[in-house]
């Protein structure tokens, strides 16, 4: 009885130690089958991290060709160039971001036209970018000449200006050398007989005709043409001796309108040569001093006096 018992012990004791293999092998392929499927999943997923990072480096490529496109057509327009093709290839970005955001189920073909796509827009964008500092270094030469130019433009202005002032000054310095000067006067007076009295004192009642002689100086700025001369007798009241009947009137002398007594044409040839006045005054001379005054050209040009007793 006991060893037919013990047969049926070893027995069962076999069968579960061959159940308990058969799971530790089922259990040991379990547990590779499972580590197999891991490396899988992890490949997989290396796999989708590959074409999400590849997605996103070309949406993020395309973004920054929409951005450098628009900024050069906002610099041509301000050039006046013309965008029309340079916009619709920035309309054209906008399928190509589409495409790139889709492409994790393109094929290799439409993957390498894509990039095809982006390179060549790339080109055009480095094109223009070349294209515009041309123009902009163009631009930069043209400035610092119109610079050149407006500078020298200025300095051609200043010196006819310096010119225009020094002209001007020489016209004043001309005139006013030109200006004539009667000098050497000689003051003589006539009576009634023809009896000639010279000198600066005279009596009232030996003056029946008054003669004033004088040179006109050396003067080689003067034009040589005909001179109205004036002469004017100022009598101690301080008035001028006018009278039209006999020769007298007005003329613009000095910046004002001033009364003459007398005037005569002279041909001024620059020889030193003499002038004479005689005048016979329609009154008595009052007593007192009497001053003479020669005008010529619009300027006082020399003057003396005499005292009458």
């Amino acid at each position: 009885m006991t060893e037919e018992n013990n047969k049926k012990s070893s027995k069962g004791r076999m069968i579960l130690l061959g159940l308990v293999a058969l799971l530790a092998g089922g259990a040991g392929y379990l547990s590779y089958t499972n580590i197999d499927k891991s490396g899988q999943i992890e490949k997989l997923n290396e796999t989708v991290k590959d074409k999400e990072e590849e997605i996103t480096e070309q949406v993020d490529q395309i973004k920054a060709l929409q951005t450098d496109l628009d900024d050069i057509r906002k610099v041509r327009d301000s050039l006046n160039l013309d965008n029309s093709e340079l916009s619709a290839k920035i309309e054209s970005l906008d399928k190509l971001l589409a495409q790139a955001k889709s492409s994790g189920n393109a094929t290799a073909a439409q993957k390498e036209a894509l990039s095809k796509q982006l390179a060549a827009i790339k080109g055009e964008r480095d094109r223009l970018l070349a294209e515009i500092l041309g123009l902009r270094a163009k631009n930069d030469t043209l400035a610092s000449a119109n610079s050149s130019l407006e500078a020298t433009k200025k300095a051609i202005a200043d010196s006819l200006s310096e010119l225009k002032t020094k002209e001007v000054d020489y016209k004043q310095q001309i005139e006013i050398a030109s200006v004539l000067k009667a000098e050497g006067f000689k003051i003589e007076a006539l009576d009634s007989k023809g009896k000639v009295r010279e000198g600066e004192e005279f009596k009232s009642k030996r003056i029946d005709q008054l003669k004033v002689t004088f040179k006109l100086a050396d003067n080689k700025v003067a034009k040589k043409n005909t001179k109205k001369i004036y002469f004017r007798l100022i009598e101690p009241s301080g008035t001028a001796v006018f009278d039209m009947a006999t020769g007298g009137g007005t003329v613009e002398a000095e910046g004002k309108t001033i009364s003459y007594t007398a005037k005569k044409e002279v041909e001024f040839d620059n020889s030193k040569q003499t002038v004479s006045f005689v005048y016979k005054k329609p009154s008595p001379y009052m007593e007192g001093q009497h001053k003479i005054e020669i005008y010529a050209d619009g300027h006082a040009i020399g003057e003396s006096s005499f005292l009458v007793k």
